[in-house]
């Protein structure tokens, strides 16, 4: 499946349910992903970026289970929550939502940047590990920059 825009940016849209792709899904321009509150949309193959930008909007959860392949590309996370088990491939831009690794148990992998903004658009954006018993674990790994801005974390 191939995700592209004749002008300006392709779009998916997520009004209801929760829904899963489970083919490759490639980008050939900036897409932009809204998801409701209380719906969900889930990667469960390989998705590549081609060098673009996919935008998380909306309240809802997009879960990235699988291998992420960006090319250079940058997900940004401008609400709700991103989720998942999985290798995102490029950058990570959490600018007002909730990224939460892992199905617990799971690790999310970073293998380029992540950037954690206060100035988000919706909140500040949030970083959420659950703490789960031996031998399962719950990991948000990184291999590049880490750039946490904001306040300091409070235990829950």
């Amino acid at each position: 499946m191939t995700l592209e825009a004749d002008a300006g940016n392709s779009s998916i849209d997520v009004g209801q349910g929760h829904h899963q792709l489970q083919v490759r899904v490639g980008l050939n321009s900036d897409t932009d992903a809204d998801i409701a509150i209380g719906t969900s949309l889930a990667f469960n193959n390989a998705l590549s970026l081609n060098g673009k930008t996919l935008t998380k909007n909306g309240e809802g959860t997009l879960a990235i289970n699988n291998i992420l392949s960006s090319g250079g590309g940058t997900i940004i996370v401008q609400g709700g929550i991103l989720s998942g088990a999985g290798n995102i491939g490029g950058n990570l831009l959490n600018d007002g939502g909730t990224i939460s690794p892992g199905n617990s148990p799971g690790i999310l992998a970073i293998p380029g940047d992540y950037v954690q903004n206060t100035d988000a658009i919706y909140t500040d954006g949030e970083l959420s590990v659950a703490v789960v018993p031996e031998p399962l674990s719950v990991v948000l790994a990184m291999t590049a920059l880490a750039c946490l801005v904001g306040r300091r974390p409070t235990a829950r």
